[in-house]
């Protein structure tokens, strides 16, 4: 099965080094979890959700954190295509 692995939380931190900012409430603010899951309208624990791949942003919601992150959203996940073993290959010949 092909599933999705997050690098949301390694694009926060290279973004925190470059000393990217996002603005909240009118205010230039540290490029965080927390401020980024208040600009995106969700809980915390929803962006943790996200961070750790136990649950994924509608297509809407990650286009909106990757244009607040300023990348592209396929830089928030890494695609891992689905092994077939053996057995599967030789079925489609």
């Amino acid at each position: 099965m092909s599933k999705l692995k997050p690098n949301i939380e390694l694009v926060i931190a290279k973004k925190k080094n470059e000393g990217f900012k996002i603005e909240l409430n009118g205010k230039k603010v540290k490029c965080s979890q927390t401020h980024l899951a208040e600009k995106l309208n969700i809980t915390k624990q929803q962006f943790s959700l996200w961070v750790n791949g136990r649950s994924f942003p509608r297509l809407e919601k990650a286009f909106e954190l990757a244009h607040l992150l300023d990348v592209k959203v396929d830089e928030l996940y890494t695609f891992i295509p689905e092994k077939r073993n053996m057995l599967d290959s030789m079925k489609d010949l």
